[in-house]
């Protein structure tokens, strides 16, 4: 960094006060309680962190850019000082050049993945009908034996031939736990090709929550091997969409049933929860409960509202704009229902919100489509996205992160541009991106554009730092106390 010099003077480093920095016009500042201040930097590495009045004081003593040396005053801490100026470069509230709107064109190139992760789409089958679910075509296709020869040995050669040491695999649908002979043979498959490589995995089944029993708890109790429920919201909100396919009732009881006895046998589901602009009115409780439970989750908004397939373009706009006042409206009410609640989040890890990325910059793209997301249909196929797994696909080479860059081989400099320069000029793009880039091209013609959902993002992204740094204060507070001892981001 160019304050902090290699040099050291006995444990402490010796300082460049003679460097000029800059406070960047990029950054996201504000009071959340007396004297206590959110700072956050989209285009940087980091979560939100809450630091008190004097650090922010010193901050902005570098809003127009100044010497290091301009942060220390008469008769004030010369060690405190020091030590805000470090801490505000590292974590990138100050920089050595001054950084202003519109972001720089996002490289074409991500690099090589140093991981991957397979969505195994192993069977197309399912016992609910949600009316938003990106498989419109279901049928009793499951994944057989000489298909999971050719994946199994796939994946195994993308492994080894590029040196990686772990990567995720995702049992999914349809409805996985309805086909788990096929996910207890692939998975066996897959240990026994890898067996004395060194090489390891981690097993998520995404699932519907529906189907429990004593076999499926025996494979949930596999090394590193865990499920996610897929939920929207709690209770009768919930079952607006997730209803049984034969009967016709709604699938919560059995739900948070199967939940429970998860919880008493030591396996912690994710609860990852989608919400419609009908059953957002069940978000608020939902999360409540999620918290209560001590459990995890990821929020995610429909990618297409109720009723807009087959529209016409305004049709589909006024939608999106109904969609996006609704869900900002439920987000905020939910996370204003936790902020005055004592619930105690673990902030790193907690939530997560679909698209948005909050502790890394996204690198010009909202997910790792055509990177190192492999997506591979029941018939061995290959597509981009899971949305698309209607769609033909194609068939993968053994190297499944180069057919997996061919599949979806668009680039940022492609096409018309005009929106994507348009975000740009938004503080937010290092955060979302532009959102979902197969929605963007389905919906504008090209990936790389602004998002129909660009206004919930413009909302929920403020809300939900302001959000943590309340958390966090709360958590330092109850740390104070002796009930917690993570300050969660907290500077003070």
């Amino acid at each position: 960094m160019p304050v902090q010099s290699s040099a050291k003077a006995g444990d402490a480093y010796a300082c460049d006060f003679s460097v000029r920095l800059f406070k960047p016009a990029t950054l996201f500042e504000k009071e959340i309680a007396y004297g206590k201040w959110l700072l956050f930097a989209p285009d940087y590495p980091g979560l939100p962190v809450v630091v008190t009045e004097d650090i922010h004081q010193i901050l902005n003593r570098f809003e127009k850019g100044a010497q290091a040396s301009d942060a220390f005053i008469p008769d004030g801490d010369f060690d405190r000082t020091c030590s805000s100026l470090l801490f505000l470069e590292e974590r990138g509230f100050l920089r050595s050049e001054p950084v202003t709107l519109p972001y720089p064109f996002p490289s074409e190139s991500m690099g090589a993945p140093g991981s991957f992760g397979v969505w195994l789409h192993i069977v197309n089958k399912c016992n609910l009908t949600c009316e938003y679910c990106f498989v419109e075509h279901k049928n009793n296709e499951v994944m057989q034996v000489d298909v999971m020869e050719q994946v199994t040995d796939a994946i195994s050669h993308t492994a080894l031939s590029r040196s990686i040491k772990k990567f995720e695999l995702k049992f999914a649908g349809g409805e996985p736990t309805l086909a788990l002979p096929a996910l207890e043979a692939f998975h066996d498959m897959l240990t026994a090709k890898l067996e004395g490589t060194g090489i390891t995995f981690q097993t998520a089944v995404l699932s519907n929550g529906t189907v429990m029993n004593e076999r499926m708890m025996n494979f949930l109790k596999r090394p590193e091997t865990g499920i996610g429920i897929s939920l929207d919201g709690y209770g009768e909100t919930h079952d607006i969409y997730r209803r049984f396919k034969n009967s016709g009732r709604g699938s919560w009881r059995v739900i948070e049933n199967n939940i429970r006895t998860l919880l008493r046998n030591g396996v912690t589901p994710y609860i990852m929860a989608t919400i419609s602009q009908e059953s957002c009115a069940g978000l608020s409780e939902l999360m409540t409960w999620i918290y209560q439970n001590s459990l995890r989750c990821r929020l995610s908004v429909v990618r297409q509202p109720s009723g807009c397939r087959n529209c016409s373009d305004s049709a589909v706009s006024d939608g999106y704009n109904e969609l996006c006042e609704a869900v900002i409206e439920a987000f905020d009410d939910a996370l204003t229902a936790l902020e005055q609640s004592d619930i105690f989040l673990n902030l790193n890890s907690a939530m997560e919100i679909c698209e948005l990325h909050f502790n890394q910059p996204a690198p010009g793209v909202s997910c790792s489509i055509g990177h190192s997301h492999i997506v591979i249909k029941p018939d061995g196929a290959m597509v981009p996205c899971p949305m698309m797994i209607d769609e033909k696909g194609y068939i993968p080479g053994k190297d499944l992160l180069a057919s997996c860059a061919e599949g979806f081989s668009y680039r940022r400099s492609d096409g018309d541009s005009l929106e994507a320069h348009e975000c740009l000029s938004c503080r937010w793009f290092p955060v979302c991106a532009g959102g979902c880039a197969v929605s963007n091209l389905r919906l504008n013609g090209h990936p790389f554009t602004r998002s129909k959902l660009c206004a919930f993002y413009r909302a929920i992204i403020p809300r939900y730092l302001v959000f943590f740094g309340r958390k966090a204060l709360q958590a330092a507070e109850l740390g104070a106390l002796g009930r917690h001892s993570s300050l969660n981001g907290v500077d003070i």
